[in-house]
């Protein structure tokens, strides 16, 4: 069936969905100026990003695992509203600590994404899944592409930041206040929960993993994702200091980059579908991956880094559906969930460790975190080659 035909709790999912990340990017990309405004050093912006990430390292399987016991819907409100409640601190912070600390319930409480995901697989049949997840990440989406500009603009408003963190705000209270009146509660049902629940042993369940087949495309998962990470994490900060551009350009660069990745993501499975492999596509693009980063950090304009975006976002969506394609066909079908939790706990870590190193690399040098997210992409390319060759011998491609 197509996802034109959606139910009216899945279509108000999507909108839960869009409000939730506008939210985000309204405030996401100003957090460094804001900062910087504040007196923090790049290292100091590293670490405030890395906050969260740490957090949510933690946080995430954690709010997984209590939503399975008191329902998608409860732990939705409680993220909704502890977000918002973190959005306005860090709308009121007047020193770079006080940030850091108005920072930390986000990370406790921001899971809108995750639950709404979950409840969309709690009430959609397999079948239909693909189209209904489509639909809802085009829309979501939607978000991240009007939202960094509007930011921008309000920002260079008097008491910009303070605005921003109210619209942040309000937008979170009026979703939660959708989920309240308009969507009813969808309790899992037996199997589902059973399944749900033992992916939260996942750390005593992790020798199932056939780590023989599958070792290469982890740590090339890990380098890879946490390359990118490092080099999105500092990527603002760098454009501040490199090229002195203020929040509303940083708003629209945002949203190009938004708007890049959104057309990318409709012709990933056009561009898989001309290689004669899925382990050639992702050699192929890891490359690209690795000259694209390069571009990136040693463009000397902003038209040629903004240029040098197009491939990135091209080579990044597609090793993601490359990487994961391998991970599933390579691996042993009973494990899958576990398999896939592993690998989202490895990009955790490296959401967790790429901004603090990022922002004390960037101390050493403008081009220190560029230069890192190269080298870390090069040691996964290395590795996937590596492993390529060797794995032609056992016909596992």
């Amino acid at each position: 069936r197509s996802s034109l035909n959606m139910n009216k709790t899945q279509w108000l999912l999507c909108i839960c969905g869009f409000l939730d990340l506008f939210s985000v990017a309204l405030f996401f990309p100003l957090f460094v100026h804001h900062a910087k405004n504040l007196g923090a050093s790049p290292s100091q912006i590293g670490l405030f990003s890395s906050v969260y990430g740490t957090i949510q390292l933690f946080s995430s399987p954690f709010m997984g695992q209590v939503s399975d016991r008191f329902g998608r819907r409860t732990i939705l409100l409680l993220s909704l509203l502890g977000t918002a409640i973190s959005y306005f601190l860090i709308g009121q912070a007047v020193g770079f600590w006080t940030l850091v600390l108005a920072r930390i319930p986000s990370g406790l409480f921001k899971h809108g994404q995750s639950m709404n995901r979950l409840w969309l697989v709690d009430i959609t049949s397999s079948n239909e899944l693909a189209a209904v997840f489509g639909t809802y990440n085009s829309i979501s989406s939607a978000g991240f592409i009007i939202g960094p500009t509007i930011g921008g603009i309000l920002y260079s408003t008097t008491d910009g930041f303070f605005k921003v963190s109210i619209l942040s705000s309000l937008l979170l209270i009026l979703n939660a206040i959708l989920v309240y009146l308009f969507i009813p509660e969808k309790r899992v049902c037996d199997h589902k929960l059973s399944v749900q629940k033992s992916s939260t042993n996942l750390f005593y369940n992790i020798n199932n993993i056939p780590w023989y087949l599958v070792w290469d495309i982890f740590v090339v998962r890990f380098l890879q994702s946490f390359s990118m990470i490092l080099y999105r994490s500092n990527f603002t900060s760098v454009l501040v200091f490199r090229f002195e551009i203020d929040a509303i350009a940083t708003g629209y660069i945002q949203s190009f980059n938004a708007v890049i990745s959104a057309g990318t993501g409709m012709m990933v499975q056009w561009i898989v579908c001309h290689f004669s492999s899925n382990m050639k596509c992702h050699n192929i693009f890891s490359f690209i991956l690795v000259l694209s980063l390069l571009g990136v950090t040693i463009g000397p304009t902003l038209s040629f880094v903004l240029i040098s975006f197009v491939p990135l976002c091209i080579s990044s969506a597609v090793l993601r559906v490359t990487n994961s394609t391998l991970l599933f066909t390579r691996g042993n079908a009973k494990v899958r969930g576990l398999m896939n939790g592993t690998a989202d706990t490895l990009s955790s870590f490296a959401r967790a460790l790429a901004p603090v190193i990022g922002g004390y690399v960037q101390e050493i040098s403008v081009y220190g975190p560029g230069i890192s997210s190269t080298f870390f992409a090069v040691a996964g390319t290395a590795i996937s080659v590596y492993a390529d060759k060797n794995l032609l011998h056992l016909h596992l491609d």
